[in-house]
């Protein structure tokens, strides 16, 4: 079966706005969204929805959320470095 990431991320946002399995519909979407570059979008849901999960799932939101925080600075922090770059020439 051929892997559809966009269309799980669809399942996902239908799962998180229906209450159901939120927990595990917040992380797993969070998980592909990272998988496709979408990090900083991943940040959003999860600010926006995980006052909807349980106490016990907090923990590792906070953990997925560290992780895309690294992603997304380690992005950022590789743009300005080659936007510098191409802007400085030896001469």
């Amino acid at each position: 079966m051929e892997k559809q990431p966009d269309l799980a991320i669809v399942w996902f946002w239908k799962a998180l706005n229906s209450g159901d399995r939120v927990d595990s519909a917040l992380k797993d979407m969070a998980v592909v969204m990272k998988q496709q570059d979408r990090s900083e979008e991943a940040i959003e849901a999860i600010r926006s929805f995980r006052h909807l999960c349980s106490k016990q799932a907090q923990e590792s939101l906070d953990n997925l959320l560290i992780d895309l925080y690294k992603v997304v600075q380690f992005f950022a922090s590789s743009h300005l470095a080659q936007a510098l770059k191409g802007s400085f020439t030896l001469t």
